[in-house]
């Protein structure tokens, strides 16, 4: 059933409308963005009936979030976005003109071949200083391992989501940012035995913050994180969050393997910290 939900005047003046699991269609949107001169804050998540939407200059937004929505074309055209998060797949027609704006760029798009994904963050997001990139195994492991993908210049924090991947299969997009400052992994294991083999150089002058989410202790866990902590020569921090589990025994056994496996393997004045 398609809900749909009007704006009151009283509500006019607002900077934050969040829709979330509302079937909003694209003429409800649009009269909630005519209706919102000031609103700087939108975000739409699972509606079904989009279809289409276009955000162009006339609007004051700056923070742009189309999460899971059934929506065939989004027009994005000289607004003056700061960020702009979006999950969706690739049946959506992404037209986008003039978004260079964007500093802060969250994508997802299901099934999207990554040379293709990372061509449109680098021709479209040229400024982005943070990108967050959620990727499946398939689409890492499609890659050659010396593909090399356009510089992301500008680029100080890479927060990368994934399934089941080593160091080999990441090092392509880490090669892409030679000033990188902080990386954060999101790793869902469902094999910690998995080896990387031959590994590329890594940019390493400028890499202060590792986040490393979901480690299990397994040969890939220690793979990835040894040779991030001993190739950057900038590291300030390495903070590892252990693989979110119902059962305290694998946390335990996950801790205790962390510590082994970690210590006295920092150079003098990097900070461990296990979660």
């Amino acid at each position: 059933m398609e809900v749909m939900m009007l704006p009151s005047l009283a509500l006019g003046l607002s900077k934050v409308l969040t829709l979330a699991y509302i079937d909003v269609c694209h003429q409800v949107a649009e009269i909630f963005l005519s209706s919102y001169p000031l609103l700087e804050q939108l975000s739409i998540r699972n509606s079904r009936v989009l279809e289409h939407l276009i955000i162009g200059p006339s609007l004051k937004l700056k923070h742009l979030e189309i999460y899971r929505c059934r929506i065939d074309y989004l027009e994005i055209c000289n607004a003056n976005l700061i960020s702009f998060s979006f999950k969706g797949t690739k049946q959506t027609n992404l037209s986008l003109k003039n978004v260079s704006s964007v500093v802060n760029l969250q994508i997802e798009i299901y099934r999207e071949s990554l040379p293709i994904l990372i061509d449109l963050i680098a021709t479209k997001f040229s400024e982005v200083e943070k990108l967050s990139l959620e990727v499946s195994c398939d689409q890492l492991r499609a890659l050659d391992f010396h593909h090399s993908f356009p510089k992301f210049n500008n680029l100080k924090w890479l927060i990368l989501s994934v399934v089941d991947c080593t160091l080999l299969e990441v090092t392509p997009l880490l090669q892409a940012s030679p000033y990188l400052q902080m990386f954060d992994i999101k790793i869902d294991w469902s094999d910690t035995r998995i080896y990387g083999g031959t590994i590329l150089p890594l940019p390493r002058r400028h890499l202060k913050v590792v986040r490393y989410e979901g480690y299990l202790g397994g040969t890939a866990d220690e793979e990835l994180i040894n040779y991030l902590v001993k190739k950057s020569l900038a590291l300030e921090k390495c903070i590892v969050s252990l693989c979110d589990q119902s059962y305290s025994k694998v946390e335990r056994k996950a801790r205790s393997q962390a510590w082994r496996q970690l210590q006295g393997k920092f150079s003098k004045g990097v900070e461990l910290v296990i979660l």
